[in-house]
């Protein structure tokens, strides 16, 4: 299976609005891409790579930054790797 989150439903720990401490993970920033009124985050935690849409303010200088993320797992869904079909959606 494949874990599927949007970068727009990855959030900088500081700045979840929900402030909880489930889904969070420490991670290396790679790239810092700012993109006007935002900045994706590409990141690695050793084994995965993701990225994350943030403010742009936000995003400034953190390339080799560990920074703590946290996954809206409300908007995750879990893909069959062979097929790309959804097996689960994580709406709850």
């Amino acid at each position: 299976v494949i874990f599927g989150i949007r970068p727009e439903d990855i959030y900088l720990k500081d700045e979840y609005r929900e402030k909880i401490d489930e889904n969070n993970l420490t991670a290396l920033t790679e790239v810092d891409e700012p993109m006007g009124a935002e900045t994706f985050l590409y990141f690695t935690d050793g084994s995965n790579v993701f990225n994350a849409r943030v403010e742009s303010q936000i995003g400034e200088d953190s390339v080799n930054r560990e920074m703590e993320i946290v996954f809206d797992l409300r908007k995750a869904k879990i893909f069959d790797k062979e097929t790309d079909d959804i097996v689960i959606d994580l709406k709850f």
